[in-house]
């Protein structure tokens, strides 16, 4: 197992000291963790886990809102959907080995639509457009600004595409960030309460990264599904640390 993972242990271990050279180790070898599955000396700290719970709270509490009239104004609210039990991911079996990418199906269209109104200035004004007058330096200027767009959105769409969003029988795997399951304590939807926005971000609590954020936006993959994945790979380890 890696660090991350030895980590979610040690860091609510009753046993736990920090080492200015290894950072957290075990008060017993004086080692860091080399256990495989489970340590055989784990001793959970039920009041250092509350801190933990505590600060994912705090951090909701005080950024986001839950009802009220400011969801209708474009507030970012903190849902906890409840579990479907009609999703394609109703169980861990089904959960396992799945890799979610980027699709980018907006971004697509927009540089689309950009390039398609650049082909319409120029083919109606072609005559026209590259004759530097006072008239039509106007025109082109325009179309360079739609120009310079349509690069950084092709820019833009280039690099996300390379993300993707892996589930394992070990955890998630986002943006070179590892998550167990075992780290994992509570998450829940950031959904984008704006006019024309369908964009929601995944808030997960965890012990050893503190609170990671997973942006579905332009997924294959909704937050409601990946809420009931996340569930069901750590229903049990939370029913165990309470």
């Amino acid at each position: 197992m890696n660090r991350d993972y030895h980590l979610s242990f040690c860091k609510v271990c009753t046993k736990r000291k920090r080492n200015l050279e290894n950072g957290i180790i075990c008060s017993l070898t004086n080692k860091i963790a080399d256990f495989k599955d489970n340590c055989p000396s784990y001793d959970f700290d039920k009041l250092e886990f509350q801190n933990y719970e505590k600060r994912f709270q705090n951090e909701v509490s005080d950024n986001y809102t839950t009802k009220g009239i400011e969801k209708l104004i474009g507030v970012t609210s903190f849902e906890k959907p409840a579990f479907s039990r009609f999703s394609k991911y109703n169980s861990i079996e089904k959960t396992q080995n799945l890799v979610f990418r980027y699709n980018g199906f907006y971004g697509t269209i927009g540089i689309i639509t950009i390039l398609l109104i650049i082909v319409g200035l120029i083919s109606t004004s072609i005559n026209d457009v590259f004759n530097l007058t006072g008239e039509n330096i106007i025109l082109l200027f325009f179309v360079l600004i739609l120009l310079s767009i349509c690069v950084l959105k092709f820019v833009e769409f280039s690099s996300k595409k390379k993300l993707k969003i892996t589930v394992n029988p070990n955890g998630i795997e986002y943006q070179n960030n590892s998550l167990s399951w075992n780290s994992i304590f509570d998450f829940g939807i950031l959904q984008i309460n704006k006019e024309n926005t369908d964009a929601s971000i995944i808030l997960i609590g965890t012990i050893t990264k503190g609170n990671v954020k997973i942006d579905l936006t332009d997924f294959n993959v909704n937050s409601e599904d990946l809420y009931n994945i996340i569930e069901l790979n750590t229903k049990n380890v939370l029913q165990h640390r309470v």
